[in-house]
């Protein structure tokens, strides 16, 4: 295989949301390699013009018409893709790679891949050390392979008013595989739709997170205080949420408490009871409405029986489980083993129409002695501006690098974890890592990238996994 010294083009399949997020990575990394631009051609413009160069085609099999003819396994399963080498379509001497997405999103992750763990390491051939690469020139890619996630809604959990900017928020999750942002808020944000529309021009759904009770003086056990929250919730989503166009509520009552119970009832008990009637209000007039109910375990694990009543439509979303990858810092692993006996009553606690989620932690999160709540009510998410941007990244350094080496020694019990929920089935609610105030729009921290990386393949070896994301360029260490 050769370049001819011409350069490389792509054949490109979609020209908006994920595919050409995906088209734009791939095209910069080229350019960025090469020195030279990169033509990006239709698939009828290819077979037009016929390119005697090396070419990369890429999307979906309905995006772009040149798959038809190209040999290489096709991905199956939402969000999967294939990488490959194969014949060049117009001259057989030269290069070329395909890259196809099950979809949109897969085309994305397909990209994402190749630029991790292909082109960032083109520079480093066995021989490296005796002569200089110039990547995708005179050494060029060799690949084949093909990925599923192991999990379907992979993401982040954070307050939305820790987001600087909510465009590089969202392109830094989207370039490692991340679907979903849990945004909790206690003011709605005027910009609201806009970063839904944004996010969904990156394969990212959006959970908007409010309040059933959590953070208030509610009394779950009074008849009366229900009766309010039931007509409250229902009013404040479809006047104030439903309008931004997400995805979904996240929402939490009173359970973040180690007490078990209220005035001798099992807070369990009195939160199902809560909950229940909430969902049901607002099911009964949105029945497609997706919700997540964050739930802390701290307060229910001797009456988790009671949660066997939860309506099954809402999926329970699982917080402080007990050690890491629970606990809020990475370095707590203490009684791992109770941990796990946890984490597999939670993924079976309803049996085969158990819907489960996770959040977990251990990177950065708010200093509550200093929590302020959001100066309201005209409150726009994610547009601080780069110099706030970059100065959360900087604060959350030291906090980040502590963490960093816990992860680097912690990894096989987040690995763990994930592997139980991948093979339990239960888990089709979001699994996300708790990331406030840690610049994340600027910085793709190392744990934040193992965690993305384990949650789409949690099979692999957990040092297998760690070689592979420290070595891209995409992960930065603190």
């Amino acid at each position: 295989m050769s370049d001819k010294n011409t350069g490389w083009c792509v054949v490109r399949g979609g020209t908006d949301g994920a595919e050409d997020y995906a088209l734009t990575l791939l095209s910069a990394r080229l350019a960025e390699e090469t020195g030279r631009p990169c033509p990006v051609l239709s698939a009828a413009e290819a077979a037009g013009t016929r390119p005697a160069r090396p070419l990369f085609c890429v999307g979906t099999e309905a995006s772009n018409a040149l798959f038809a003819s190209l040999p290489l396994t096709r991905p199956s399963g939402p969000e999967s893709y294939t990488v490959s080498n194969v014949p060049h379509p117009f001259d057989p001497s030269l290069c070329a790679v395909a890259i196809l997405g099950a979809d949109p999103a897969g085309v994305l992750y397909g990209v994402c891949d190749f630029l991790h763990f292909v082109a960032d390491v083109l520079a480093f051939p066995p021989d490296y050390r005796f002569r200089r690469v110039r990547p995708f020139v005179s050494e060029l890619p060799r690949c084949s392979f093909s990925s599923a996630p192991a999990l379907p809604r992979r993401g982040i959990w954070t307050w939305a008013r820790c987001i600087g900017d909510y465009r590089g928020f969202l392109d830094n999750m989207a370039r490692w595989k991340l679907n979903t942002l849990v945004a909790w808020n206690d003011t709605v944000p005027e910009n609201g739709a806009e970063v839904v529309r944004y996010a969904h021009s990156r394969g990212i759904r959006v959970l908007w997170g409010f309040s059933w009770g959590w953070g208030t003086d509610a009394d779950l056990s009074d008849e009366s205080s229900l009766a309010l929250w039931r007509g409250r919730v229902v009013r404040e989503y479809l006047e104030r949420w439903e309008p931004l166009g997400g995805d979904g509520i996240y929402f939490q009552t009173l359970t973040e408490t180690d007490d078990q119970q209220i005035g001798g009832v099992p807070i369990a008990r009195l939160a199902t009871r809560w909950v229940n009637a909430i969902a049901s209000d607002l099911l009964a007039l949105r029945p497609e409405l997706y919700l997540e109910f964050g739930l802390h375990a701290t307060s229910v694990k001797t009456a988790a029986d009671e949660l066997t009543a939860v309506d099954p439509r809402l999926t329970i979303t699982w917080e402080d489980g007990g050690a890491f990858p629970f606990a809020y810092s990475a370095a707590d692993i203490r009684d791992t083993e109770g941990t796990l006996a946890l984490t597999d009553r939670m993924l079976s606690l309803r049996g085969p129409r158990e819907r489960a989620g996770f959040v977990f932690k251990g990177v950065h999160s708010l200093f509550w002695p200093e929590f302020r709540p959001t100066p309201g009510p005209r409150y726009r998410m994610g547009e601080d501006g780069e110099p706030a941007a970059a100065s959360r990244a900087a604060l959350a350094l030291p906090t980040v690098r502590f963490e960093q080496a816990h992860w680097l020694k912690n990894l096989p019990r987040l690995t763990e974890v994930v592997r139980r929920a991948a093979r339990s089935g239960a888990v089709t609610g979001s699994v996300t890592l708790l990331v406030e105030e840690a610049g994340f729009e600027r910085r793709r921290w190392l744990p934040a990238a193992l965690f993305a990386e384990t949650l789409w393949d949690p099979f692999r070896d957990p040092a297998e996994t760690l070689c592979v994301v420290a070595a891209s360029r995409d992960a930065d260490f603190a």
